[in-house]
Order: C-alpha cells, then sequence, then structure tokens
C-alpha cells in the first residue's frame, strides 16, 4: 500500500490515506492516523449537468479559501434531497477541477450515503460518522469512490444516539478540522434547519448550499430557515425536482451549443 498523502499524529483528528483495492478493509483511525480507503463502485447514473453549473457558480467563494474549503449542504425542512445533492456536487467538483474532495455525512438522520454508493453490505457497516462523534468506535470507514476517485467519503454509519449531543459535540471540530486540512474542498450533509441539530453544524461551514423542493415548501419557510442560519452564510440555492419539458438529450445538446 503506497501513501497517496501523511499527516502527523498530534491533533485530536488526522488521518494517512492508502488507495487500495475493493477486497481491502477500510479503515479510519482517528487517534493513531492510520486510514484506508476502500474502493466503492458509484450506483449513480450520469451527473446532471445543472449540479456541474451550480459548482461553478460556488467555485469563485472556493477559490477564495484556498486552504480548504467546508461547504455545507442543507435545506429548510427534511426531505428535500440534502444528500443527493451534496453527492452530485461532490462529483462535479472532482469531475471538473483537480480537487481533492471530502464528502462528510453528518445530518445525524438516517444513513443514505453508503446505500448510494453500494456500500451499504460492506464489513463496516454500522461504523462511520456517528460512531466517531460519540468515541464509540475508533475505527470508522472511509470510502473512495472508484468511478470518481478523487472523492473520499465519510458515511453516517448509523444513527446517533442523543442527535443534540452528537451536534455539539466538541469531536465535530476535530473531524472537520482534520478534514479541511487534508482535502481542498469539504462538503458536508447537513440536517435540514427545522431540526435543533442544523446550527450547531452550520457555524463550520464557510459558506452553505440550500436546498428546497420545487412547488413544495412554501417561501415563507425558506426565508425564515435562511435568516436562522444567517443569510450572509448562503452561497447558493438549489431548486430540486424541478421539471423540464426539454428531452435531457436535446438539452444537453442545446447547451453545448449555446
Amino acid at each position: 500500500m503506497t501513501p497517496l498523502y501523511e499527516t502527523d499524529t498530534t491533533g485530536a483528528v488526522g488521518w494517512r490515506l492508502f488507495q487500495l483495492g475493493t477486497g481491502d478493509a477500510a479503515t479510519f483511525h482517528p487517534l493513531t492516523a492510520e486510514a484506508d480507503t476502500l474502493e466503492v463502485l458509484l450506483r449513480l447514473g450520469e451527473m446532471p449537468d445543472s449540479f456541474g453549473t451550480l459548482y461553478a457558480q460556488l467555485e469563485n467563494d472556493i477559490a477564495q479559501k484556498p486552504d480548504g474549503y467546508v461547504l455545507g449542504v442543507t435545506s429548510a425542512v427534511g426531505g428535500e434531497g440534502v444528500s443527493t445533492v451534496a453527492l452530485h456536487l461532490a462529483r462535479a467538483a472532482a469531475s471538473k477541477t483537480f480537487k481533492r474532495v471530502g464528502l462528510l455525512e453528518m445530518s445525524l438522520g438516517e444513513p443514505v450515503l453508503a446505500g448510494r454508493v453500494g456500500a451499504e453490505t460492506s464489513p463496516l457497516t454500522g461504523a462511520g460518522a456517528v460512531s466517531l462523534i460519540e468515541n464509540a468506535d475508533p475505527t470508522v470507514p472511509v470510502l473512495r469512490l472508484a468511478s470518481d476517485s478523487d472523492i473520499s467519503l465519510l458515511p453516517a454509519g448509523r444513527l446517533p444516539q442523543n442527535p443534540s449531543r452528537s451536534a455539539r459535540s466538541p469531536r465535530v471540530r476535530d473531524i472537520i478540522a482534520a478534514a479541511r486540512d487534508r482535502f481542498d474542498l469539504v462538503i458536508l450533509d447537513l440536517p435540514a434547519v427545522v431540526s435543533d441539530n442544523a446550527h450547531p453544524l452550520c457555524v463550520y461551514a464557510d459558506g452553505l448550499a440550500f436546498v428546497v423542493r420545487a412547488g413544495i415548501t412554501p417561501r415563507t419557510t425558506v426565508a425564515r430557515a435562511i435568516e436562522r442560519v444567517g443569510r450572509h452564510r448562503v452561497r447558493g440555492m438549489v431548486l430540486n425536482d424541478t421539471y423540464s419539458p426539454v428531452p435531457p438529450g436535446l438539452k444537453k445538446r442545446l447547451l453545448a451549443e449555446a
């Protein structure tokens, strides 16, 4: 195993990342700075073009912080598609740039990202960011996407025992600081603002992408949520589940010719 990069072990959280095959174990040792990545196949289809456009709109802000930009993805209420947006945004950043992207599942709800990338049946099921926050497990998985090799995913693993306490744990700061140090771009999959757990996590982000389900979420609800997290933090809005009568193939060709 050849190290891709290394970090010292003096901090509360650190890791050494290796590129491994699909049969190898993926582990994250926060105290000894040993970390391996398990390569997994992405189950999603082609990335929608709109996410490339979204990343381009955020790119100027990201470029202002070359030492590691942390982008949180959240919404006013649950069920808006935040996890899907966070994953596609990570894919867009990795495919359009040379950035090392870290995707951290910090929603403190039902874990979904491991399943999205086809790793829900791995021997590491149950271990992840939550067990690391709760100090329940010193070894958690870091997954590398085979189809997007510049993306490393730290899945939630499981539901937290006490979401409110987990959101306010000092370990969250340590985990995000370590990720900021190791990646050019860190994307956080965050809880909805309606949850009491969103604000303590949002403060660690340099900027927020706000997801809104088209035609469903009331405008006043979205406005209140934005004020709650701080309008100055919101760098972009994502209108999810919009319908276009133009077939995807034709739309792609028209965009290319524009």
